[in-house]
């Protein structure tokens, strides 16, 4: 994947992403004409050192008419509740 979709995924600016790159060449390759071998764990790994979240996909769609699934879908509303809370408080200083 190019910088622009890893920024992308990760919810960061291309800066943030090339900036990153740059300085930790150890976590994001390079290939032989120089060009960056983004995959998806190194995605991953750019999230971790840049102290962001990824958001899980989350359960599909056929469970929301499932009465058995309401308890794991209030606990994934209100992970992302908390994480959404956090990301505003964060921004607000």
């Amino acid at each position: 994947m190019s910088i622009k979709e890893c920024a992308d995924l990760i919810g960061v600016s291309t800066r943030v992403v090339s900036r990153y790159a740059r300085r930790n060449a150890d976590v994001v390759p390079r290939d032989r004409l120089g060009r960056y071998v983004i995959t998806d764990d190194v995605a991953r790994d750019i999230a971790a050192g840049l102290g962001v979240v990824i958001d899980a996909p989350g359960l599909p769609l056929d469970v929301l008419s499932d009465p058995s699934m309401r308890e794991a879908l209030t606990r994934l509303r209100f992970e992302r509740e908390h994480r959404l809370m956090a990301l505003i408080r964060q921004r607000e200083r």
